[in-house]
């Protein structure tokens, strides 16, 4: 019976070395071509289906399938990038914005994105300037009669 269990328990720690040895561990860092930080930058290896995404000041660390595996780097308003690996351990990723503006969306009450002219019914649009331009410092009063229809009430909290 020990030596059954013996047996197991070594069988598990030679499939977690092999299971170790199969991944490539990369850090780095996502920036843009003025060097700031991409914020949220998706990064994936698709051969092991391995991703992750970049924090707060770009970097990122993901278990790649090897050293020379090649990883596919997305964000919102750049465009896609894919590099290989090559057996670096870290990397510095550059992305390069995308100029292509983007068309207008509404959002309805379900969460459904759909062109404004799209939609059967009316659509009111707020821009920044418009609830700025009263110079209010609480942004429910700045939006307080700004659409039809709609009543913003504040209520005091404690």
């Amino acid at each position: 019976m020990i030596r059954r269990l013996f047996t197991v328990t070594a069988l598990c720690f030679v499939a977690l070395g092999l299971k170790a040895q199969n991944t490539f561990t990369v850090t780095g860092r996502v920036l843009d071509k003025e060097g700031l930080p991409v914020i949220g930058a998706g990064i994936q290896d698709h051969t092991n289906r391995a991703g992750t995404v970049s924090d707060l000041d770009g970097n990122f660390t993901i278990e790649a399938s090897s050293g020379d595996a090649e990883l596919h780097f997305l964000c919102i308003g750049m465009l896609p990038k894919s590099e290989k690996i090559a057996g670096r351990k870290e990397m510095t990723v550059v992305m390069e914005a995308d100029s292509e503006q983007l068309e207008e969306v509404v959002v309805t009450a379900l969460g459904i994105k759909r062109s404004s002219r799209a939609l059967g019914y009316a659509v009111v649009e707020i821009k920044g300037e418009d609830v700025t331009a009263g110079h209010d410092n609480n942004l429910m009063s700045a939006l307080s009669g700004k659409v039809p229809g709609v009543d913003i009430s504040s209520t005091g909290g404690g």
